[in-house]
């Protein structure tokens, strides 16, 4: 236990050098707890075999403990090994021919523990980036509860209140595959 108190003090450390007063609380119970609720109870595991539903059936004392957990793995800067593996299924795409590897989309199966643990650390860290001014109001992608529609309606709305003899001009892009790309 004191070498995990040694680490543990060390990064906590590194978080006062990088600027932080103390280390951000990310897994309280009840965090934790809204977020077991949030999960679908028929969803795969990953190879762990841990279910969602199984989570969703943890006591209070238990919820306790894994939001403890999740708490040092985050201060410690520690993240398991077998959350980070994923068992891989390819699934043919709709409508399409399974001759080539580009017909078939990969399913991975994640460990259901690393998906929970990355879900309130990505809910905590977005919340701070538009609390501190890291990112704008107006970002919309990626962004839970925003969608891109506001935006696009918005610029509708104010090339609609421009003056007829005033000349309009759009430029959109459309990606193919963005996201199997690196930019």
């Amino acid at each position: 236990h004191e070498e995990v108190d040694d680490i543990i003090n060390g990064k906590r450390t590194n978080w006062r050098k990088e600027g932080w007063s103390e280390v951000p609380k990310m897994f309280s119970d009840s965090t934790l707890q809204s977020h077991l609720s949030a999960l679908k109870s028929r969803s795969a595991p990953g190879k762990d075999g841990v279910t969602n539903l199984c989570l969703k059936r943890l006591s209070k004392l238990s919820v306790l403990c894994l939001a403890r957990l999740f708490q040092l793995l985050f201060e410690s800067g520690v993240c398991p090994d077998e959350w980070r593996l994923a068992v891989l299924f390819p699934t043919p795409k709709a409508g399409k021919e399974q001759k080539h590897a580009l017909d078939l989309r990969p399913i991975a199966l994640t460990a259901t523990l690393g998906k929970l643990f990355e879900r309130v650390v990505n809910e905590n860290l977005m919340s701070m980036a538009l609390e501190k001014g890291f990112s704008s109001q107006e970002q919309c992608g990626f962004v839970r509860g925003r969608s891109t529609m506001g935006p696009t309606t918005r610029m509708v709305q104010r090339l609609r209140t421009l003056p007829m003899n005033r000349a309009r001009a759009g430029a959109f892009l459309d990606v193919k595959k963005a996201h199997n790309s690196v930019w």
